[in-house]
Order: C-alpha cells, then structure tokens, then sequence
C-alpha cells in the first residue's frame, strides 16, 4: 500500500521503500524476522527527523488496521 501511495516520491527500493521528499526522506524497512517495520529519516534538524519518523510510523501503523 505505500508504495502506491507514494509512488510519486518513491526512491530506491533495495530492503525497504524509500520516500523522498525534497530535502527530506524517509525509509521503512520491513524486518526479516519479527512482525515489524523499522523507520529511518533525515530532515534538516533532529526535532524534524524524528518528527517525520513519527508521522511515517502512524502511517504504517494505520495501514495495519
């Protein structure tokens, strides 16, 4: 489903789905081994990297409901 969503911003897919947003992206890598997805982003400060890995991560939660 995220990839559909975001196929407009959609980067390189190697372990996971990469959206790029400008300046901004974010990874989510679903985990081998556990039920679970793993979330990195990079932004221009660490509040908005974290704020933006938050955001992705009721994303994927929400998709999971």
């Amino acid at each position: 489903q995220l990839n559909e969503q975001y196929k407009a911003h959609k980067g390189q897919q190697v372990d996971g789905l990469k959206i790029e947003l400008g300046d901004e992206w974010v990874l989510v890598v679903p985990d081998p081994d556990e039920p679970l997805c793993h979330i990195y982003a990079e932004s221009g400060s660490a509040r908005q990297s974290q704020a933006l890995a938050e955001k992705y991560a009721r994303i994927v939660d929400g998709l999971q409901h």
